[in-house]
């Protein structure tokens, strides 16, 4: 299953005062709930116009321990516990909730959920079960070896951590009643822009035990006219 859609991001600091919890901006989501280290969420920030005002917000983890944040504002998870991301657009500034608990005790990595994906979306497939960590595909991607698709799976993140593991488990297929992907959905589903404006999309997936997951670093942006 590859997650295939459309659209990007950047970053500007104002140095001006902040006001603190303004009705200035909208945030999606405005509480994370992550399970376990590795999991990930993109934030959406709009302002009172409803224009995508992501690519112009300076973002912050108040504990950079439990959660970490890029400056296009994807969050990471790195162990259970609560802090705040703090999201500053100009002179406004809102938090955002998160929550990290403990992964699923016995929770496996299945194909169809975990690893299609991540096998589809960074493309190498060469494994050597003899010895995963010598797999062309943890090494490509993780930059161990030349690739000109660059890195791609940092060895401490969660990508790399699933395929590892599914290799050492002797790469199973899975079973027809495993947790697959239903389908997905953008956010937003339609959007129109002006020329050199930049728009953040969300894409969730969802899977048929009725869970749903943010997947936007996993799915494959393309447009249909460039």
């Amino acid at each position: 299953m590859l997650f295939i859609l459309s659209f990007l991001c950047a970053l500007v600091i104002s140095s001006t005062s902040f006001t603190w919890g303004a009705d200035g901006l909208v945030i999606e989501p405005q509480v994370i709930e992550l399970k376990g280290p590795g999991e990930q969420v993109q934030i959406r920030v709009l302002n009172t116009k409803g224009e995508d005002v992501t690519a112009a917000c300076v973002f912050k983890s108040h504990d950079g321990n439990t959660v970490r944040v890029s400056s296009k504002g994807q969050v990471i998870s790195n162990k259970a516990g609560q802090t705040k991301i703090e999201v500053v657009n100009q002179s406004l500034a809102q938090f955002v909730s998160v929550k990290i608990s403990e992964a699923d005790a016995g929770s496996k990595v299945t194909f169809e959920k975990d690893l299609q994906p991540i096998l589809t979306r960074y493309g190498c497939r060469r494994i050597f079960p003899a010895s995963p960590k010598d797999s062309l595909l943890l090494k490509k991607a993780s930059g161990q070896v030349p690739h000109g698709g660059g890195k791609k799976l940092p060895e401490d993140g969660n990508a790399y951590s699933q395929v590892l593991e599914w290799i050492k488990a002797g790469q199973p297929r899975g079973t027809n009643d495993e947790i697959k992907v239903v389908n997905i959905e953008i956010i937003p589903s339609e959007v129109k822009l002006l020329p050199r404006t930049k728009v953040q999309t969300r894409v969730l997936a969802r899977y048929s035990d009725g869970t749903s997951k943010d997947v936007t670093h996993l799915a494959a942006f393309q447009s249909s006219e460039s």
